[in-house]
């Protein structure tokens, strides 16, 4: 989790590259005036905070860290 300068909590959004469901919470989350931070996710190689929200290492869900 990133801290950003106002001190708040920067979300962490985990994508995969045609994740048409996270590129619809990226809309959203911009529109909105979220600050977050994207995590590109690749099949094979899923990073530890993904693994460890979700033990079935899928991207299918929308998983918004902060």
């Amino acid at each position: 989790m990133a801290v950003a300068a106002n001190k708040r909590s920067v979300m962490t959004l985990f994508s995969g590259p045609t994740d048409i469901y996270s590129h619809q919470v990226r809309i959203v989350l911009a529109e909105k005036g979220v600050s977050f931070e994207i995590e590109h996710v690749e099949k094979d190689n899923p990073p530890q905070d993904l693994i460890d929200l979700n033990p079935n290492q899928s991207v299918r869900h929308w998983w918004i860290v902060s």
